[in-house]
């Protein structure tokens, strides 16, 4: 996705210098390029109108292209500013995983520290701070061992899950 937002961006205004230039052969080209590329990712309605504007480019009719190129660099845009919208949304998911799994990492830290001092109210605290981070990636079936042993009293197994996890991790 990153790979076509780039060049899709380049694209657009490639086409529009093409069309200024009025040169059809490039445009062609590069509409052919963003029918198969938006194709490729699933785009709905993008590959058909790029290949009604490639055949009217090949065809040499300027007035179809003239009267549908806009719309065609509109929904390009359209999925351009989308798929833009969507990558910063998932590098924030993953930044805010990474920052969940650091701060588990420090609970489950003052756990493994609470029950080799078998602080019970200390464990009792750190057993409540983990299970907020229960949700953290990848973690889910670790953590919930780890939390069963401590609340059941299975200190010494929870310290040694926890040590392996904080190891592997």
């Amino acid at each position: 996705m990153a790979i076509f937002l780039h060049d899709g961006q380049t694209k657009i205004n490639e086409i529009k210098a093409c069309l200024e230039t009025n040169n059809l052969s490039l445009f062609t080209i590069y509409v052919h390029a963003l029918k198969s590329a938006s194709a490729n990712i699933g785009a709905d309605m993008l590959p058909e109108m790029a290949l009604s504007l490639e055949t009217a480019g090949n065809q040499g009719n300027e007035a179809f292209i003239k009267e549908n190129n806009v719309k065609f660099l509109a929904a390009l845009e359209t999925l351009l500013t989308n798929i833009k919208t969507a990558l910063a949304e998932q590098k924030q998911a993953v930044n805010q995983d990474a920052v969940d799994v650091t701060l588990l990492k420090t609970e489950l830290t003052k756990l493994a520290e609470a029950i080799d001092r078998l602080n019970l109210r200390a464990i009792k605290e750190a057993v409540k701070s983990v299970q907020s981070f229960s949700h953290a990636v990848n973690t889910d079936s670790i953590v919930e061992d780890i939390l069963q042993n401590a609340s059941v009293g299975e200190y010494d197994e929870a310290a040694l899950k926890i040590r392996k996890f904080l190891q592997d991790s």
